[in-house]
């Protein structure tokens, strides 16, 4: 029962009783994969596309539960022109439970008018006073906010592993945390962080299911940036 088992039946068994018990197991695991194809079809459709190309930036996301749905939730705004936000967040917990909170989370960042996601501070102390509000006090999210305008990055990492910028020249910096948490306290507070760009250089923000000693164990979400120059179109192959 330990390892998972649904029900037992007693030696010496009664063969009515051991068709019902099958019967009823095999209709419980039919209707748990149903609920679960469907609330893993309802969550890919939450996402935002995997590619996209806005001006001189490829925006490419990849995202891979490690059960049907996972916790894990990526997201791209388009702020108009050349100009748009993008979020990496990483909620508490696994599976169904957790897919119900990254549900909440996505529902708040797309409530916020357009104006708002231009401000990562002002934008990330509401998202965290209304998941806050609307949680139990365990949950918490770590997460990524970014906001790309004429060739800059203004952005906040809330407790979520290090963003990794691969230079054109081959130097790597990395974009690491700063700010605690989205949820843990009512009243939440960070800074501004602000990078230039140029054409070459990518960026690679992913969730902990890359840097966690057993991957199969948690969600992974990679999101790439790569700037070409203008007159220079995209690869199309991002490794």
């Amino acid at each position: 029962m330990r390892r998972g088992a649904a029900d037992f039946v007693q030696k010496p068994w009664d063969n009515t009783r051991l068709l019902a018990v099958l019967d009823r197991c095999i209709s419980e695991a039919k209707g748990q994969r149903w609920e679960k194809d469907a609330a893993r079809r309802v969550q890919q459709r939450l996402m935002a596309p995997e590619v996209r190309q806005i001006g001189e930036v490829e925006y490419r996301a990849s995202f891979e539960p490690a059960q049907e749905v996972g916790g894990d939730y990526h997201d791209l705004f388009h702020l108009g022109g050349e100009n748009f936000s993008f979020v990496l967040a990483d909620v508490s917990g696994k599976g169904m439970a957790a897919a119900l909170l990254m549900a909440n989370l996505q529902a708040l960042f797309h409530a916020q008018e357009p104006e708002l996601r231009r401000q990562p501070l002002a934008l990330l102390k509401r998202i965290n006073e209304h998941f806050h509000s609307s949680t139990a006090p365990e949950h918490y999210c770590t997460l990524f906010y970014a906001v790309y305008e004429s060739g800059r990055l203004r952005y906040i990492n809330c407790g979520h592993p290090a963003a990794t910028l691969e230079r054109h020249s081959g130097a790597l910096e990395t974009l690491e945390a700063s700010e605690r948490p989205i949820g843990l306290f009512a009243k939440w507070d960070g800074t501004e962080q602000t990078v230039a760009f140029q054409p070459g250089d990518r960026l690679v923000v992913v969730s902990d299911g890359f840097t966690e000693a057993d991957e199969a164990e948690d969600d992974r979400t990679r999101i790439d940036l790569v700037f070409h120059s203008p007159g220079n179109p995209p690869s199309g192959t991002l490794q």
